[in-house]
């Protein structure tokens, strides 16, 4: 376990979050605590304010390469857009906290796992635990539609979430911002997603269009699908 302090004064409130180290490893991690103390001046004596319990869940995003996944990931951390980018090699870790409303924080681990064929070993390995799994593809290619199949099938052969039950899964037509070379329609990817009866969602990387509604509709399927612990402690002595 790490305690990871964020100090607001000398003898003032401290708000910490505890964690476990394997974050960012294979296994999703369930909650991160987030506790509130306040220690006095003289003494070492701490009165825990508030304790909430935060859900981790671990999303995975996949489909070929060079279809924006990491664009995607990019315009909602950083809210830019790199032309330039290169293609994601093997994987990419991040994370990014999302609040659903009053006392509801997310955190989401995002998977960023790269297309080429040479890394399917890899990427499995990636699969297991993940609570969700979006399927990405760029409507202005359709090959790129076409393997979804492909990816489909390898998430549900080898995602076995750690909460237990069905991974949840979407489907995403990124790239809209293309109109003239467009080569899936929006009824296509809608039916696909309607075929494996998961949702549908199409976004620009470019523009910024739907992205933070992807992952807050991520976020918030998670959140009732694998709710949080209630929280532990009230107000007292530690």
């Amino acid at each position: 376990m790490q305690l990871l302090h964020s100090h607001h004064g000398a003898g003032a409130l401290t708000a910490s979050v505890l964690c476990r180290s394997d974050s960012f490893g294979t296994h999703a991690r369930d909650t991160v605590i987030i506790r509130t103390f306040m220690r006095t001046y003289h003494s070492s004596y701490q009165l825990v304010v508030a304790e909430m319990r935060v859900p981790v869940y671990k999303v995975l995003l996949v489909g070929d390469a060079n279809v924006g996944k990491s664009s995607m990931i990019r315009r909602l951390l950083l809210d830019e857009f790199d032309p330039d980018y290169k293609a994601t090699v093997g994987v990419d870790l991040s994370a990014a906290a999302l609040n659903l409303g009053p006392d509801r924080p997310v955190i989401l681990t995002l998977i960023d796992l790269g297309g080429q064929s040479d890394f399917t070993a890899l990427r499995t390995q990636y699969y297991k635990g993940a609570h969700a799994a979006v399927f990405v593809f760029d409507v202005s290619d359709r090959t790129t539609f076409d393997d979804l199949a492909f990816w489909y099938e390898g998430v549900r052969s080898n995602v076995f979430p750690a909460a237990g039950g069905e991974p949840l899964l979407l489907v995403v037509g990124n790239k809209s911002d293309v109109r003239e070379s467009r080569e899936v329609s929006s009824e296509e990817g809608a039916g696909f997603a309607r075929q494996i009866g998961v949702s549908y969602i199409e976004t620009s990387a470019k523009t910024g269009h739907n992205i933070t509604e992807l992952f807050e509709m991520v976020a918030e399927q998670a959140y009732e699908r694998y709710p949080p612990r209630p929280p532990v402690k009230e107000v007292g002595d530690v």
